[in-house]
């Protein structure tokens, strides 16, 4: 006899939509999805009535559903690992990404070294790598994926995808879901390859925290209040202590900023930071975290993270170091 546990059940139940109240999209299919509603950061709050929020266009092809919020688009592939494929501003990609495990943007629980397989590595397999169940949310206006639980993390995930065209954004809430009968601790982790020639730079507290940063990590700047790197690829990786809750991207003429709740140093999960860069062979990961929770049975923990986009204006210099391009994150992320 097989058994199911009640949690990975309502999951393979998504693939029957109108049983959960959801409403299916065929194939090669066009729909306008309102903006918001949904409980999100990490600690929920409600959006309210959203009925008369300008619309986002979801395009489906497929397993690939394509979000267009104003001059903004992103791509997830809800058969490989709900991964994020493709972001982009005014039609110019941002994103590493060639089809590998080791590209677009993928989400994780963390810390890594309680992943109970050896090495830590490679990645769970249920969260990085199979099929989500994806189901529009009449309540909610948004695109939600659900993985099925990975059994030696106890856990389950959910993202939920929504944007605002107003603002030229899009919202990622990601879910952990405790499917053990006792508390479980973790910490929300998303992970986003870009290429290596991108420049990468965060605000980071005075702090001086390293955590288990490499000496030999490539940084191209470093100040008492300010990190930039670019051209990275000798497989180390960096931790730091963010400031203000953003991470700026400079690709290609674009300015791509991730937006999300900044922590303290006693909220992070052990050996791990707020921010975290990788470089390898020929992208970065730009990672943010957030905190360190005990996740009770048959409970959610929920965290929100917004991707902006934007052309570089003619007075924005793109270089390690430049002010201009440092101002204009800043403003992006407000």
């Amino acid at each position: 006899m097989i058994k199911i546990q009640p949690r990975t059940l309502a999951i393979l139940c998504c693939l029957v939509p109108a049983a959960l109240g959801f409403s299916a999209c065929d194939v090669n299919s066009q729909v306008n999805v309102s903006s918001n509603g949904i409980n999100s950061s990490s600690s929920a709050s409600s959006s309210g009535d959203n009925s008369s929020a300008p619309a986002i266009t979801w395009t489906i092809s497929g397993s690939v559903y394509k979000a267009a919020s104003g001059t903004v688009s992103l791509s997830v592939d809800t058969n490989y690992g709900a991964r994020i494929t493709s972001f982009q501003g005014n039609g110019t990609e941002v994103l590493f990404y060639n089809g590998s495990l080791n590209s677009g943007s993928a989400f994780w629980p963390s810390p890594q070294s309680a992943w109970p397989w050896s090495g830590n590595w490679p990645s769970p397999t249920n969260f990085d790598l199979i099929p989500y169940a994806a189901a529009f949310s009449n309540a909610s206006n948004a695109l939600v994926l659900n993985s099925l639980e990975q059994p030696a993390l106890g856990v389950s995930i959910r993202k939920i995808i929504t944007g605002n065209p107003s603002s030229n954004e899009i919202t990622l809430t990601y879910g952990i879901y405790n499917d053990t009968p006792t508390n479980v601790l973790w910490a929300p982790w998303e992970i986003t390859r870009v290429p290596n020639s991108a420049i990468v730079f965060f605000p980071k507290e005075t702090s001086n925290y390293v955590g288990n940063s490499s000496p030999q990590f490539p940084i191209a700047l470093e100040t008492t209040n300010q990190f930039w790197c670019q051209n990275g690829n000798n497989y180390t990786k960096l931790f730091r202590d963010g400031a203000e809750g953003w991470i700026g991207v400079c690709y290609n003429g674009m300015l791509f900023v991730k937006k999300y709740p900044n922590l303290s140093i006693s909220q992070f999960a052990p050996g791990e930071s707020d921010v975290e860069v990788y470089a390898g062979g020929n992208y970065y990961e730009v990672e943010d975290q957030g905190a360190y929770t005990s996740i009770a049975p048959g409970a959610w923990f929920n965290w929100s993270v917004t991707w902006r986009c934007t052309n570089l204006p003619a007075n924005a210099t793109a270089a390690v170091g430049s002010s201009s391009l440092y101002q204009l994150a800043e403003a992006l992320a407000q």
